[in-house]
């Protein structure tokens, strides 16, 4: 049976092959807008439209952000939700979603282990880095791209590229046994494991499973990618993303993560009715009509001639 529910899928291009032939087998109406075509409208009513097609009429938003045009995904976040549409991840998590040292404080708070790092916002942190971190460090800056740096006139270079207030972390390199990469949804939780360079299916224990549960609550998120550093029976979260490799999942693990978000959608977003739409749209009205009331009332009253005193 196909939902009526409507689908809106917003994210890099690559992504429309991965997760639309999926949605459109579950839903009635999915459409994949990327944000380069999507026009914010901000005023006195915030508005978002792709194209021509207003996104407030959407049942559901799947949210896929990758770590660029961050303050877009969150302005669109929050114009839906102000519109009554339902997000993949919450507006208030995607405030701190790529601010990394606030993000794993949150995660830390909630139990959940996590790999230390340090917050830095200007050059001159390249002598705090040497005495406090020591080298080699791995340097991460807002691409999340990370830099392996050996040594000290390397570093130097490294920060000199940012100037100061970008917030870049460093963080000391571990050994650890292999890596594991986990993605979550309400119901299920997948993996595959990298030891060194090389990847291959695993089934996650009940520990990796329910840590990435953790961070999924924890970041109130329908659907989050988890990084774990893994270290004998010991986890340590790395580092965590909305937006997951398809590719690698599909050719290592064997699973279509499209597909198990379109299985986990059609539970997670109730099946449209047009008795609920005829509520709403009355509803509306009437608020919009007993406001008008008011404002009528409070005009007549502010013309009224004042009364003469005796």
């Amino acid at each position: 049976m196909v939902s009526s529910s409507k689908i809106l899928v917003v994210g890099p291009e690559e992504v429309k092959e991965h997760v639309l032939p999926h949605l459109q087998k579950k839903f009635s109406t999915v459409v994949f807008a990327p944000p380069e075509k999507i026009t914010l409208f901000s005023g006195e009513d915030n508005k978002a439209l792709f194209g021509k097609v207003d996104l407030s009429t959407f049942s559901y938003a799947l949210i896929l952000a990758d770590s660029s045009k961050k303050e877009f995904y969150y302005t669109l976040t929050r114009v839906l939700n102000q519109q009554g549409v339902k997000t993949s991840i919450s507006v208030d998590s995607l405030f701190y979603f790529w601010q990394r040292p606030v993000l794993f404080r949150i995660l830390s708070r909630e139990g959940i282990p996590i790999r230390k790092i340090y917050a830095i916002s200007q050059d001159v942190a390249a002598e705090v880095i040497l005495k406090e971190l020591k080298l080699p460090v791995i340097i991460v800056p807002p691409s999340e791209k990370a830099i392996y740096v050996s040594k000290e006139e390397t570093l130097k270079n490294v920060l000199s590229l940012f100037s100061p207030g970008n917030m870049i972390t460093a963080q000391k390199p571990i050994k650890v046994d292999s890596s594991i990469i986990a993605f979550a949804t309400p119901t299920e939780v997948v993996a595959y494991e990298k030891i060194e360079e090389n990847r291959r299916a695993t089934v996650p224990d009940d520990r990796a499973k329910e840590i990435a549960q953790n961070v999924r609550k924890a970041v109130n998120s329908d659907f989050i990618t988890v990084f774990m550093l893994k270290k004998g029976k010991k986890y340590y979260v790395s580092n965590v993303r909305l937006l997951p490799p398809f590719k690698t999942f599909k050719k290592v693990a064997g699973r279509d993560l499209g597909s198990i978000i379109a299985a986990e959608l059609v539970q997670l977003v109730p099946e449209f009715s047009f008795l609920d739409a005829i509520e709403s749209a009355t509803r509306t009205f009437v608020e919009g009509f007993v406001n008008a009331l008011r404002w009528l009332g409070d005009e007549i009253s502010n013309n009224r001639s004042p009364k003469k005193r005796l």
